[in-house]
């Protein structure tokens, strides 16, 4: 009887419990149903949507006609509005605030100049035949950039002069950046610089500033991984480079193009690789070292993999990331955490090496110019050996240099004083680059900025260096051969073990990684190809 009694209440509990499961799994897939449905068309703006995702956690998915009043900037149409939980469900006139937003998901096309705020906070949706052959082919190898930046034309050299913010994917990783433009201005000179959205992407830039100082001509001025600006000089010379495949003195010996650079192991992508430098250097001098160099196509593939598992759940999971300030940095700071930067030791008279510093930039499209003072370089030795530890099949070096450190170097900041946007005069635009309180602008697929810059007049014997100081975030766009590569499980285990995901990528990664570069460029998006006007 007992025993009758024991199974009649564990069935009761199996029955009550598989009721409540039932309950909340309907709800779930009530959301999950409506998410799969309006990620589903099969041509562009077929099915248009949008999706907000709300401060509060909760989400509202419009998927008839809807409207933006920029008056009062409000949302305006019917939809389904979701808890924070995904239970209850109420279908209703929505009137949502953009100030109760934190992300936005669509494939409508959004007019820039009535919709601009909700173009700085929406997740677009591409289809791959928008996105080109070299895409389709081979899609994490498409190529996607923040803001890339030119002082010649842009339309006519491979490499950017800049790139910035480049780990700013989300409004909430958003940062300020300076680059190094490897140019020297007179005074007085009247400086135009290009601002081009390469790839299907959103920017958002709120400062797009030149940061200059002033400098005498036989110097060079070099920036540091913490900012300080320091004038320099010659301090001796490169006299023997070697590398795991033989000597590279000339890969590294002059600002060239000609980039020393190795491919990834074959057993494990974070696996380190080292590089011995010997300088002939003047005794009693305080030294840096300087570097040009950028990333290989290796982050790229690991971050449209990582956006590939999110799937159709892209907005719902970077809407979390933009309400936790951890997982925000996590996200920011993920494969500098697996992959680490660039180690820079030196030798010590008692044969030992020292940890002086390291360098670490994002992305593979602009060479990144930085200078690491060297603080424990015995100052009478004439001959200095450096140690550059690093990810094999990471990064790409151009040049090293040992300089000497002259002083330390005050700024000046430049705002633009004029504005074109893809040939247009724009002062509104331009007055929101001034301003830089809450104003920014917007720029999508194939938009072209042209500013105009006034150096400062100077002494006869000095000119200007000149930096980008630009402030922002971007957008990428999702591609619907991304959507089918959805993958929870493994986008948990790039984001919480990403040494363990990128080593299981083996593989994968070696079979693309001689072409990379190669599509990379390819699928870069202009004007030639389309704007966003005729999509």
């Amino acid at each position: 009887m007992k025993i009758r009694i024991l199974i009649l209440a564990v069935l009761s509990l199996m029955t009550i419990f598989a009721c409540v499961v039932a309950k909340k799994y309907h709800f779930r897939e009530l959301y999950a149903n409506h998410n799969d449905l309006i990620h589903q068309a099969s041509k562009y703006n077929e099915k248009p949507f949008l999706k907000a995702h709300l401060k509060n956690g909760g989400v509202c998915i419009l998927d008839d006609k809807w409207t933006y009043d920029s008056i009062s900037s409000q949302i305006l149409g019917y939809g389904k509005y979701y808890d924070f939980k995904r239970n209850d469900v109420i279908a209703k006139q929505l009137n949502i605030h953009v100030d109760s937003v934190l992300l936005f998901e669509t494939n409508t096309k959004l007019v820039a100049d009535k919709s601009a705020r909700v173009q700085a906070m929406s997740i677009m949706t591409a289809l791959d035949v928008i996105l080109g052959i070299a895409c389709i082919s081979m899609p994490k190898a498409c190529f996607g950039s923040c803001p890339t930046f030119y002082l010649q034309n842009g339309d006519y050299q491979r490499l950017a002069d800049a790139e910035s913010f480049s780990n700013a994917i989300a409004p909430s990783l958003a940062y300020q950046d300076y680059d190094d433009l490897n140019y020297v201005a007179r005074c007085g000179e009247e400086l135009n610089l290009k601002m081009m959205n390469e790839a299907l992407e959103t920017h958002v830039v709120k400062r797009a500033n030149l940061t200059v100082i002033s400098k005498k001509k036989s110097e060079q001025v070099y920036i540091t991984p913490d900012d300080t600006y320091y004038a320099t000089s010659n301090g001796g010379r490169l006299i023997n480079a070697k590398g795991a495949e033989g000597d590279v003195t000339g890969e590294l010996l002059s600002l060239d193009g000609e980039e020393r650079y190795s491919l990834a192991d074959e057993n494990a992508l974070v696996t380190k690789e080292e590089i011995f430098l010997e300088f002939a250097a003047d005794p009693h001098i305080e030294r840096g070292l300087k570097i040009t160099f950028r990333q290989t196509m290796m982050t790229t593939y690991a971050l449209y993999s990582a956006i590939g598992y999110m799937g159709n759940e892209v907005g719902d999971i970077f809407a979390k990331l933009a309400s936790s300030s951890e997982s925000s940095d996590k996200m920011k700071t993920m494969f500098y955490d697996a992959l680490g930067a660039i180690e820079i030791y030196s030798l010590q008279a008692n044969n030992t090496w020292k940890f002086e510093g390291e360098m670490f930039e994002t992305g593979p499209i602009a060479r990144n110019h930085e200078l690491l003072p060297l603080k424990y370089v015995s100052p009478e030795s004439g001959k200095i050996n450096i140690k550059l530890v690093m990810n094999k099949g990471l990064w790409r070096i151009d040049h090293t240099e040992l300089v000497q450190l002259k002083k330390e170097k005050h700024t000046v900041d430049i705002k633009p004083h004029f504005l074109l946007k893809n040939g247009q005069n724009k002062s509104v635009h331009l007055q929101k680059l001034i301003d830089q309180s809450e104003s920014y602008i917007v720029s999508m697929p194939g938009d072209e900025f042209l500013m105009g810059y006034t150096m400062p007049e100077c002494e006869e014997d000095e000119n200007y260096q000149v930096f980008l100081n630009a402030e922002g975030y971007y957008i990428e766009w999702m591609r619907e051969s991304w959507l089918k590569d959805k993958d929870l499980l493994n986008l948990y285990k790039l984001m919480h073990d990403p040494v363990g995901w990128l080593n299981s990528e083996t593989a994968n990664y070696k079979k693309y990684e001689a072409k990379m570069e190669d599509q990379f460029w390819k699928s870069r998006w202009t004007q030639k190809n389309k704007s966003y006007e005729s999509l």
